[in-house]
């Protein structure tokens, strides 16, 4: 595994949705498992259905007796409604009729008939689903969405492997033009070297001009308003030789960092980092919009994903590990036509030159 791999997977959400859905099935197990909740002194609406027929049963007993409704009332109060108490009074008169216990029946039809208990439509009678479905329909929930993340990652990692391989092609192989541009180069500074000349009797130096490094990798990584899903790496190997594979030095690339307003078709902020395998850390800057920029709240905010540069046409900045070094320059920039303006990238490109480190060199 790549360090550019390694580092984004450890700011992942994946292990924090984990740590919440085992958290919260080992809960679940111990409040139903092994401190279970106990009730006392429910209402009686709140009985399990034999203890609350038998509530009703000895309400309609006691008023068969003392006809007294305001009582029986105030002994159904703490049912839902007095329909759905009147419903519950009925079904079960129809019950007790129907085994052959008439003379319940009555009792209870004459409880329902003398009160102001309206008919209800509707369902069953209760309180309501039980609370444990409803944990049951959050784990699922989550499981779901895990799922989901899972193969949408899944989705997202095909085409950065076919990106990948092409990378490793297209690094492996340098066109000859390229390699004849570079030897002109140096064939150049090599004249620009500092040398004694002659003028009117007086030896005058002629001033050097600064030798740039020796730039073995080019690359040029484009944003195009891909949003969340652009992530574009390139691999920096040595050349492949007859049958031999280059030495793999590191990698680099450019990547969406941040979005306007939690939107991630429009990104305000792009990484561009380098890893040096023969380094522990990647070396990271960050490219913001001219919104962002001007913002400081914003800045403010994203300053922990490392340092800052303003994304503008010419913008320069190096990023150095032990043994390599990235010179990027900003090629293009547009923006989205969308408010707040200057906020959100339609199109971005850098150019990234990789050199070896004149110190690493000489090891």
């Amino acid at each position: 595994m790549s360090g550019r791999e390694t580092r984004k997977d450890s700011h992942g959400p994946m292990p924090t949705i984990a740590a919440l859905l085992i958290g919260l099935a080992l809960g679940v197990l111990i409040a139903w498992l092994v401190w279970p909740v106990h009730w006392i002194q429910c209402d009686p609406a709140d009985l399990r259905q034999e203890a609350r027929e038998e509530y009703l049963l000895l309400v309609a007993n006691d008023y068969a007796v003392t006809r007294d409704a305001n009582a029986a009332l105030a002994r159904l109060e703490s049912w839902d409604s007095l329909a759905a108490a009147g419903r519950e009074i009925r079904e079960l008169a129809d019950y007790r009729r129907a085994q052959g216990q008439l003379d319940v029946a009555q009792r209870l039809d004459a409880l329902a008939n003398g009160l102001p208990l309206p008919a209800a439509e509707g369902g069953p009678t209760g309180k309501g689903v039980h609370p444990f479905l409803y944990v049951i329909v959050v784990l699922v929930v989550i499981a779901c969405l895990l799922l989901f993340g899972w193969l949408l990652r899944l989705r997202q990692a095909a085409p950065k492997e076919r990106l990948r391989a092409e990378t490793r092609r297209t690094a492996s192989s340098l066109p000859a033009i390229e390699e004849a541009e570079e030897e002109e180069a140096e064939e150049e500074e090599e004249l620009a070297l500092p040398e004694e000349r002659e003028r009117h009797g007086i030896r005058l130096p002629w001033q050097a001009k600064e030798k740039a490094p020796p730039y073995l990798w080019d690359f040029e990584a484009v944003y195009a308003g891909e949003g969340i899903e652009f992530d574009h790496t390139f691999i920096i190997e040595e050349k492949k030789d007859e049958g031999k594979g280059g030495e793999y030095f590191g990698e680099c690339g450019m990547a969406a960092a941040a979005f306007v307003e939690g939107d991630t078709r429009r990104v305000s902020a792009l990484e561009v980092w380098l890893f040096d395998k023969s380094d522990i850390r990647s070396e990271t800057k960050v490219l913001i919009s001219q919104h962002a920029f001007n913002d400081k709240d914003t800045r403010e905010e994203m300053a922990g994903k490392g340092e800052l540069v303003l994304a503008k046409p010419g913008a320069r900045f190096s990023l150095e590990g032990h043994r390599l070094r990235a010179d990027v320059r900003v090629e293009e920039v547009e923006y989205q036509a969308k408010e707040p303006a200057e906020s959100s990238f339609e199109r971005l490109a850098v150019r990234l030159r990789v050199s070896r480190r004149e110190s690493s060199a000489s090891e």
